[in-house]
């Protein structure tokens, strides 16, 4: 996720420069200017039936707005590498009356088809800017809420607008959480209860590791390879958090694999191979696969393993959803481990429906849960028509189709309280409520694979504290 820092209209193109949000997911090859085409959409959500054509586009955005986007990467006709738009997700807008205004002035057909989905959108999309939502509501008579979220909202407009009659109230930086619906909330307390009560949720258990070792030496390298390598922030996020759970990895691989011994480990959207690097030099004898779409990482990548010398690990260009490189994987590679480190969104669920295809084990860091549904579809098709006796995933383990309206929605709230800003407890029961379903239908479907003679353990783990607050590691090891 990205926020907007400048807007520039030109003829029917619209440039979008965008900075790094807080969120703490590796995006560094990402380039940081969007490119808006007559083909883009604008949407709240990966699931939302509410999609604003192009020409409305720029009435629906301003700066400070923050934005998630899927898209091809390629160059303008000025040589800067830009993100093509095909798909542009509202997120979060900032507190400003007139972007208010238009968010309910404009497609008034569209938003009396869609009204319910638009509220319950907006709201969440607002983070603490609830006060100027209610006066909005009130000033075009848009539609009356529930009793329980109005309360919720009038509580928000008391903490958050020091003039309720202001529109454009700064907010008061002491309280920066994000509203939370009701809905989301029932919803989360729905499946952890049923989960519980099933003996299907897994508790995440911390494993504590020495991972100070060479760090100086690991934070240059990684340095080196940085688009600005004077970006502060970047390398402070690089020796605080993302240096330790790689060396927390390497570790935990060590007590799953023999060093000693030959192994093929796969790392799904490995990048520049940060980790892949890092499990070659420790594992000599082993072959270390990196597999992702960007051209780019995977020559910085390259360029590190040869400064260390490395002969065991082998970058390859190739896109996990595509069925020729899935082949590939299947009878070629065939993985004694697959590893991934902050396997954003559906990439976790494509590496997991990976795994059970190939019988390999498996060590995820899991995060972002918004991200790449593309590729949660296509795992979840597959383990519902091809491994789960037309049952998906989810269904398999809590008797919810996603397939559904109540199917989706349940999703999009947990998926919400995954990410919403403030609420940290709230973000780990949703995080261990999505990766224990995921565990849970790993295992179901591991056990249905007749082929398979191995027994597998399924493990939810996290990282200290001190070094990661909501990511935790899918393991599974053959018994």
């Amino acid at each position: 996720m990205r926020t907007i820092t400048s807007i520039r209209a030109h003829k029917s193109v619209i440039f979008l420069s965008t900075s790094e949000s807080d969120y703490p997911d590796d995006i560094l090859d990402h380039p940081s200017q969007l490119v808006l085409t007559s083909s883009t959409i604008l949407t709240f959500s990966p699931q939302s039936a509410l999609k604003i054509p192009f020409e409305h586009i720029l009435s629906m955005i301003a700066t400070d707005c923050l934005v998630s986007a899927t898209g091809t990467i390629n160059f303008t006709k000025r040589g800067e590498r830009s993100l093509f738009v095909e798909t542009i997700i509202l997120e979060s807008i900032p507190p400003k009356a007139s972007l208010l205004h238009s968010l309910f002035a404009h497609h008034s057909s569209i938003l009396e088809l869609h009204r319910s989905e638009f509220l319950y959108c907006l709201a969440r999309i607002l983070q603490s800017e609830i006060g100027t939502i209610i006066l909005s509501l009130e000033r075009f008579k848009f539609g009356k809420l529930a009793e329980e979220d109005e309360k919720h909202f009038l509580k928000a407009l008391n903490s958050h607008l020091d003039d309720p009659s202001d529109l454009n109230a700064p907010r008061k930086t002491r309280d920066r959480r994000q509203w939370v619906p009701s809905s989301v909330r029932n919803s989360v307390e729905f499946w952890e209860s049923k989960l519980k009560k099933e003996g299907k949720l897994f508790e995440a258990v911390t494993s504590e590791f020495d991972t100070k070792e060479d760090i100086q030496e690991q934070l240059k390298e990684m340095i080196a390879n940085l688009p600005n390598q004077n970006d502060e922030h970047r390398i402070e996020y690089l020796r605080s958090k993302k240096i330790p759970q790689i060396n927390w990895m390497t570790k935990r691989l060590k007590q799953m694999l023999d060093v000693d011994k030959s192994h093929v480990i796969l790392d799904i959207g490995g990048g520049r191979g940060d980790l892949a690097i890092a499990i070659a030099r420790m594992f000599e004898k082993s072959t270390v696969y990196v597999l992702d779409v960007n051209v780019t990482s995977l020559k910085a990548g390259m360029s590190t393993a040869k400064r260390y010398g490395l002969s065991n690990i082998i970058f390859m260009e190739g896109d996990i959803s595509d069925t020729a490189m899935q082949k590939k994987i299947l009878q070629d590679l065939r993985p004694d481990i697959i590893v991934g480190l902050h396997a954003c969104g559906g990439l976790t669920d494509c590496l997991l429906d990976i795994a059970v295809l190939t019988g390999s084990m498996f060590a995820v860091c899991t995060c972002c849960f918004k991200s790449q549904p593309e590729l949660y579809r296509m795992s979840h098709k597959r383990w519902k028509y091809e491994l789960g006796n037309g049952k998906p995933g989810i269904e398999l383990i809590t008797g919810r189709d996603l397939d559904t309206s109540q199917g989706n929605q349940d999703f999009e709230d947990l998926q919400y309280a995954a990410l919403v800003n403030g609420h940290d407890e709230l973000n780990v029961r949703a995080i261990s409520i999505i990766n224990s379903v995921r565990l849970n239908v790993v295992q179901y479907l591991w056990e249905k694979r007749k082929e398979s003679e191995n027994v597998i353990k399924v493990e939810l783990e996290q990282f200290p504290a001190n070094f990661s607050k909501c990511n935790q590691v899918l393991i599974a090891t053959k018994l």
